[in-house]
């Protein structure tokens, strides 16, 4: 099932909690103004494949209707990359929660990452959890059969 046939089948998507919808005609209305980065990620069929296909190697299948449902909002418009995280964190179950909303940043977000902030005329600051390479030193061993270095 390709990203457009879920969209054709699904026409009506699910916007937040109030259950305000938007169906294919307004999306067709959307679509122009969207940055052409963005564009391109949507008309790709491979999309929509490329997280099923994860979700059903992380076992979470059942979940991979609703994850594209929010990635197309955000995409769209409609969801701010902010909220993303939490959505992700609502649908799917902790320990998985983390490595989906990353897998998606990293393969989908982060490439149109200037056409996302462009979007929603915000600046998205990634913060990497891996220490600075100041912060990372050689721990200091000492073997009494090596000779030291000078």
């Amino acid at each position: 099932m390709t990203f457009w046939d879920f969209v054709s089948f699904f026409a009506i998507i699910k916007l937040d909690k109030n259950m305000t919808k938007i169906d294919l005609e307004k999306y067709q209305k959307i679509y122009p103004s969207l940055p052409e980065e963005i564009k391109k990620i949507l008309d790709d069929p491979k999309f929509g494949e490329e997280i099923f296909n994860f979700c059903e190697e992380q076992k979470i299948s059942q979940y991979a209707g609703e994850i594209v449902d929010e990635l197309f909002l955000v995409l769209t418009g409609f969801l701010p990359p902010e909220d993303f995280r939490q959505k992700i964190n609502s649908i799917l179950p902790p320990e998985k929660a983390k490595t989906v909303f990353y897998f998606i940043f990293r393969t989908i977000l982060y490439p149109i990452l200037p056409a996302i902030e462009k979007l929603y005329a915000i600046k998205i600051e990634f913060k990497s959890t891996l220490p600075s390479s100041t912060e990372i030193s050689k721990p200091k061993v000492t073997d009494k059969y090596r000779e030291p270095i000078e």
